[in-house]
């Protein structure tokens, strides 16, 4: 994805449509979100359009503007990287059957990935200048402490605390034996011990995020009934709030959340085959409905989400050229 200065651009030139149709049926509504695009722009590398069999994440560094992205390979388990839309460079000594993971936090970025073997192993990524890696070695693979491990073919979820707590992160994982979710807090120096999420029970992988305007981490999964649910934490305690369920809507691998700079969210999931998504008001509340969204796009594995600004961005692989897509989904007031 481009700049935020971009993107929220995008957003401006979508037009703002009222929304009014609520859930009918088990089935999402054909609405259009408030200032959801129609138009969907690449994500490129070199000028290329990627393509993944996967998910790509991204993370930006808030004091330049740096954005790195990764992603699972189209043609094999190997990880892929890029700064600022630059040249693609592999990632050695990785392989994994599921899609990569990055964040930025204590002044780096750092990629994570599950190994073929279910072990989450991380490495600091480092660059000469705004378009050029150092490229990766295959000795800066660390595995993560205290047995982080998952199956082999899940991801996990990793966040850093931008300004607010600039030194620290969090990652999350499911089980590799069973079906509990772990968090695990990163406090500037070392990891912490991992904790167990309670009541969160889970065979796909978790999703976290952090909402700055509330100072919030969410936890969003797929529970054993297969609906979307989410918990909270407020940021420096331990207690989890007890999942609470989305609209009923039978969901496909991992629901995920974004939230936008007021504090409202927006949740998506993949539901057989294609993006829908409801809304959260500044306390957590959903709306009641899901939305289908506008261009019925198929949909290849999980959907995406990264905010910028007030605008929350969805970005798909789609799932007959597995090339990687966004666009704007949500633009609060």
């Amino acid at each position: 994805m481009n700049s935020v200065s971009r993107r929220i651009g995008a957003v401006v030139a979508a037009a703002l449509t009222a929304l009014s149709v609520l859930l009918i049926a088990g089935s999402p509504a054909s609405a259009s979100n408030p200032g959801e695009s129609g138009t969907w722009s690449p994500e490129l590398t070199d000028g290329q359009v990627i393509t993944s069999s996967d998910t790509i994440d991204e993370a930006r560094d808030y004091h330049n503007g740096n954005l790195v992205e990764v992603w699972h390979s189209n043609s094999d388990n190997s990880i892929w990287i890029a700064l600022n839309h630059g040249p693609a460079v592999q990632m050695p000594n990785a392989q994994t059957y599921a899609a990569p993971r990055i964040a930025y936090y204590n002044s780096h970025f750092y990629v994570f990935h599950t190994g073929v073997n279910g072990v989450i192993y991380t490495q600091q990524v480092v660059f000469y200048n705004s378009t050029t890696l150092v490229n990766p070695q295959p000795t800066f693979w660390t595995a993560l402490p205290n047995n982080a491990v998952t199956r082999n073919n899940l991801s996990p979820s990793v966040i850093g605390f931008e300004e607010e707590h600039p030194t620290d992160a969090m990652i999350s994982w499911g089980s590799a034996n069973d079906d509990l979710q772990y968090t695990m807090y990163f406090n500037g120096r070392s990891w912490e011990t991992p904790a167990g999420v309670p009541y969160v029970r889970s065979t796909t992988a978790n999703t976290i995020a952090f909402n700055r305007h509330n100072d919030e981490i969410t936890l969003t999964h797929r529970g054993s009934d297969g609906q979307a649910y989410i918990s909270y934490q407020v940021w420096g305690h331990d207690e989890w709030t007890t999942p609470e369920q989305m609209p009923a809507y039978p969901v496909t691998g991992t629901p995920v959340v974004a939230w936008a700079d007021n504090g409202e969210g927006t949740i998506a999931i993949n539901g057989d085959g294609r993006t829908v998504f409801t809304h959260l008001d500044g306390q957590g509340h959903h709306d009641g409905a899901w939305y289908a969204e506008n261009t019925s796009v198929p949909l290849g594995t999980n959907p995406q989400l990264e905010s910028a600004g007030n605008s929350i961005i969805l970005i798909l692989t789609r799932r007959d050229t597995h090339g990687v897509y966004y666009k704007t989904i949500t633009l609060f007031a």
